[in-house]
């Protein structure tokens, strides 16, 4: 690939890649940067894009970058071929940068935003009237802000001239700049000015080689830097500027063809392309860090929720639970809500009736209502207790998984909203109805009918008794209406006879003690069934915070997918910018 061929993945769709960076800045969600930054990060792509649009000017903005007496200045003046610049531009502006520009050539229109960084001078040198040049101030000044205000102004530029002398090349400072220069490296060009003063006449031996050592080091320096073929020219502009003859060591005439050669459309277009190609790496670069807090986080979220998810968490659940159950009257008050009236006759429902009025209990609706409500209030803190345990622990996860502000702070944040949205007061209280209401519809019919058996069993063994023998074969032998009468005449004789009292006394004995054991059954029987309510209870409550704590698992689950989602976009914008090194 030639110095400025247009790079495939370059210029073409450079404005696709903005348009990714910018949806990424602007849904802010799990990026991993400050607002203020992620703010000025689009202003960036913004005025990136800008420039895009404006690729097609033909005019070239050449910047010259040196120290201090370097002699940028001279240089500028021997390439126009005539003074343009000179000291008394510098002096009043020696932290601005100076424009010398052809009276008809206009600035470009995204120098708008920099008014005030730079000062516009015009000349009307012919020979650079398509070119603009720059002249930064000094890196290397006592004023600490001339260099970021270097830096600041290259994004502007379209080719660099970076210029040192004998004396000064190998100056760390001018490699610092180098490396932190956003631009490409295939548009940058070194200049060894003041070359002749290793020629201070004709007759100085060992002057070639001397100078010959110096390109040497000069060139390894710049590749230690990381151009692996700089472009590098030995010049001496002062003698250029008096109009004399090259010497044979100075190569400035090839220097000023390089910089004013007739470029076409297509070879500006992309030497204004691959500057803002290494501008969009600066930009897209910022984001890298990024990628690495996504990938922590997604880490972060997948143990946060294997420790929600885990067995262990499953039985603190059930202890939740059973905590909240074992400290409510529930058997007493299931008992009691499940009596009915009906379900006991004759001397058992009597012994039932007296044990009611005796406790003094309330309506078996009331309690059960009461029930339903504290455990649903007991559950509701229990449960906000064991969601606490969940943030904290996901709160030392980040820490530990490494994941920095403002990606911690908002994921955490994200995760106290689900926690505190989740609610189990209403759906336990449900739950508590509907086990109560299915407990209701197991009836006690069996229990009635053996009742009405053994009663009429103890009654049809009184008659007999209190009938006779005699009477009840009468009765069996003629079943006519005379023996009929005549056996009941015989009856309630008896009945107020001795025997008869006793006969009647037995009866009642007996439906007593049939009562009481029905009784006794009933009561088991309901101890069972509460029993087996808060089984079912246990269970039920169980499933609501189960279903509550996957709600949770399923915030956690979009709250992930949406993050790697992002974290796949900032992948394919940091891929798809180009090396930052293009000479390499």
């Amino acid at each position: 690939m030639g110095p400025w061929e247009a790079s495939p993945t370059g210029v073409d769709d450079l404005g696709g890649r903005l348009r990714h960076l910018k949806t990424v800045l602007d849904a802010g969600s799990f990026l991993p940067l400050p607002e203020e930054e992620r703010h000025a990060l689009r202003r960036r792509a913004e005025e990136l894009e800008e420039k895009l649009r404006q690729l097609e000017e033909r005019t070239l903005l050449i910047g010259l970058v040196g120290g201090t007496g370097v002699g940028k200045s001279t240089l500028m003046n021997a390439l126009a071929q005539e003074p343009i610049a000179s000291v008394s531009h510098r002096r009043p502006h020696t932290d601005r940068v100076l424009l010398y520009r052809h009276v008809q050539c206009p600035l470009p229109r995204s120098l708008g935003a920099g008014e005030g960084l730079f000062t516009d001078v015009t000349h009307q040198a012919d020979a650079v009237r398509h070119v603009i040049m720059a002249d930064l101030p000094d890196f290397d000044s006592l004023v600490r802000n001339h260099r970021d205000r270097v830096i600041a102004f290259m994004e502007h530029l379209d080719l660099v001239l970076w210029v040192t002398t004998p004396e000064k090349y190998a100056d760390a400072r001018f490699y610092e700049m180098l490396r932190d220069a956003p631009k490409a490296r295939e548009n940058f060009a070194f200049v060894l000015n003041k070359a002749d003063i290793f020629f201070p006449d004709s007759g100085s031996l060992g002057a070639l080689d001397d100078l010959n050592t110096v390109v040497r080091s000069f060139r390894r320096l710049v590749r230690e830097a990381g151009l692996c073929d700089p472009v590098l020219y030995v010049v001496s502009a002062q003698e250029a500027l008096e109009g004399k003859e090259a010497s044979s060591w100075n190569q400035f005439p090839f220097l000023r063809r390089w910089v004013f050669q007739e470029r076409d459309a297509k070879e500006i277009r992309a030497i204004k392309g691959a500057n803002l190609d290494v501008a969009f790496h600066s930009l897209a670069g910022r984001l890298q860090e990024g990628i690495l807090q996504l990938e922590k986080a997604a880490l972060f979220l997948e143990k946060l929720a294997a420790f929600t998810q885990d067995e262990r968490r499953s039985a603190d659940l059930t202890s939740v639970v059973r905590s909240v159950l074992v400290r409510m009257p529930g058997q007493e008050v299931f008992a009691h809500s499940l009596e009915n009236p009906e379900d006991l006759l004759g001397a058992a429902a009597l012994l039932s009736w007296l044990a009611r009025l005796r406790a003094s209990s309330p309506e078996p609706f009331q309690t059960v209502s009461a029930f339903g409500g504290e455990v649903s209030a007991a559950l509701e803190k229990r449960f906000r207790q064991y969601l606490e345990g969940i943030r904290e622990h996901g709160a030392a996860l980040a820490l530990q998984a490494g994941v920095s502000d403002p990606l911690r702070s908002e994921l955490l944040e994200r995760i106290r909203r689900s926690l505190e949205n989740l609610s189990v007061a209403e759906s336990a209280a449900d739950a508590i109805t509907v086990v109560l209401e299915q407990a209701r519809k197991i009836g006690e019919a069996s229990r009635r009918w053996r009742q009405r058996l053994w009663s009429v069993l103890v009654t049809a063994l009184l008659l007999l008794a209190l009938g006779g023998q005699d009477g009840w074969r009468a009765v069996l032998a003629q079943p006519g209406p005379t023996n009929v009468v005549g056996l009941c005449a015989a009856m309630v004789e008896k009945l107020f006879s001795g025997t008869g009292l006793a006969a009647l006394g037995t009866w009642a004995f007996l439906q007593v003690m049939l009562g009481a054991r029905f009784y006794r059954e009933y009561k088991k029987s309901l101890q069972r069934r509460s029993e087996a309510i808060i089984d079912s209870l246990q269970s039920a409550l169980e499933g609501v915070l189960r279903r509550a704590v996957e709600e949770h698992l399923e915030v956690l689950r979009q709250c992930r997918h949406e993050m790697e989602g992002r974290r796949d976009l900032v992948q394919q914008i940091v891929r798809a910018a180009p090396s930052k090194d293009r000479s390499d």
